[in-house]
C-alpha cells in the first residue's frame, strides 16, 4: 500500500512538474491569464494644461478623468495608464510620477440658500443640514455664504473658518419672511462677476476651482422678465449644483438645466442632509479628479522640436478622441 501511494505521489508531482502550476495556484488544464493591468470602464480624459523645465527635461502634464456621467473619477494610479512620447511608450528610467498633492490647490464655493416664506417651518432642518455641510469642508475649500428672497443678501465671504460659517448659517432668520422668490436674479448676480469673480485656474503652477450649490424648494417668480435664458447664459461654463427639497411650488425642470453639474432631489426635509453630503461628495470626487502627472525625459537634444505625447487610460471602452490625450510638447534647450 505504501509503494502505491508513494507512486501515485510521484506521478502527481511529475504531472505538476512537466505541465506548471501558474500564478493563481491552478494546473494545467485550466488557463489562467494574469489580469490586465488597468481600470476597466468609460473614462472621458481632458487636458488641462502641459508645461516643461528645460534644465530638469521634465514634461509637467495636467488633466481631468471623468466617467460616463460627467462624474469625477477619483483612483486612477500610475499602473493605470499609458503614456507614449513621440509613439514610443516612455522607458521605466523618466521617474514617471502622479502626484495630486503636487500643486497648490484651492476651491471656492458658494452656498446659495432660498429663505422665502415657503421654508418657514423648515428653517432650523435646513440649518442643521448645512451645518453638517459645513463640517465635511475639505481642508483646501473655501465657502462664501448667500441667501435669497426677493433679493440678495450676502451673509459672509470666501472663507475657511467652520465656526464663522456656522454661525452666519445660524443667524439666518426663522420668521417674518417674504413670500417672493428671485432665484433667477440672485443666480445671475453671483455669476456675471460683479459679486464674485470667477477667475478659476488649472495650470500645472496652481489650481483654483469655483463652484455654485443652489438650494431651493420653489421657483423663481419674484421678476416675471428674467427667464431661464438669462440665467443659462451667465452659467455656462460655470459649475453648478442643485439641491433642491420636494414641495407643492418646487418647479424641477428649469433647476435641471441649471444644473449643469449634477441636480439632487430630497424628497422630504429629514432626507436632506444626506443631499447636501451627496453634493459634498460630488465636490470632492471633481476636485480629486484632477491629476498632475509629470516625468524627466529622456530627450537630450537640446534643439527645438515639437514632440508628440501621448495619455490613455488602459482598457478605456471610450473610443472617441475624449478617451485619451494627445497633445504635443517642444523640448527646446534639453539636455
Amino acid at each position: 500500500m505504501k509503494n502505491r501511494t508513494k507512486s501515485i505521489l510521484s506521478i502527481t508531482l511529475l504531472t505538476l512538474s512537466l505541465f506548471g502550476c501558474n500564478d493563481c495556484d491552478e494546473i494545467f488544464w485550466k488557463k489562467c491569464d494574469p489580469e490586465p493591468m488597468g481600470k476597466k470602464g468609460f473614462f472621458e480624459m481632458n487636458l488641462l494644461d502641459i508645461s516643461t523645465e528645460p534644465s530638469k527635461r521634465e514634461v509637467n502634464i495636467l488633466f481631468q478623468v471623468l466617467d460616463e456621467n460627467k462624474i469625477g473619477v477619483d483612483d486612477i494610479v500610475k499602473v493605470d495608464l499609458d503614456v507614449l512620447e513621440n509613439n514610443e511608450f516612455i522607458d521605466t528610467e523618466t521617474g514617471l510620477r502622479i502626484d495630486p498633492g503636487h500643486i497648490p490647490s484651492k476651491i471656492k464655493t458658494i452656498f446659495l440658500i432660498d429663505i422665502s416664506s415657503s421654508i418657514s417651518r423648515q428653517v432650523q432642518q435646513i440649518k442643521d443640514a448645512s451645518i453638517a455641510l459645513i463640517d465635511s469642508k475639505l481642508p483646501n475649500q473655501e465657502f462664501a455664504i448667500f441667501t435669497f428672497d426677493k433679493d440678495l443678501y450676502k451673509l459672509q465671504d470666501f472663507t475657511t473658518d467652520t465656526n464663522l460659517l456656522k454661525q452666519k448659517i445660524n443667524s439666518i432668520p426663522s420668521s417674518e419672511l417674504e413670500n417672493s422668490t428671485n432665484l433667477y436674479g440672485a443666480l445671475i448676480k453671483l455669476t456675471n462677476n460683479s459679486l464674485v469673480s470667477w477667475n478659476e485656474e488649472f495650470s500645472t503652477t496652481n489650481i483654483l476651482a469655483i463652484n455654485l450649490i443652489l438650494f431651493t424648494d420653489g421657483r423663481h417668480n419674484a421678476d416675471p422678465s428674467i427667464t431661464l435664458q438669462n440665467v443659462l447664459q451667465f452659467t455656462i461654463n460655470k459649475k453648478i449644483y442643485v439641491a433642491a427639497l420636494q414641495s407643492p411650488d418646487l418647479r424641477e425642470d428649469p433647476l435641471k438645466e441649471i444644473a449643469n453639474q449634477k441636480y439632487f432631489l430630497a424628497n422630504n426635509i429629514d432626507q436632506l442632509r444626506n443631499t447636501f453630503q451627496e453634493v459634498q461628495s460630488n465636490i470632492k470626487k471633481t476636485s480629486n479628479s484632477i491629476y498632475f502627472l509629470f516625468y524627466r525625459s529622456t530627450i537630450s537634444n537640446p534643439a527645438s522640436r515639437q514632440n508628440t505625447l501621448e495619455i490613455r487610460i488602459r482598457n478605456n471602452t471610450n473610443n472617441l478622441n475624449s478617451g485619451r490625450i494627445k497633445t504635443v510638447f517642444n523640448s527646446q534647450g534639453f539636455n
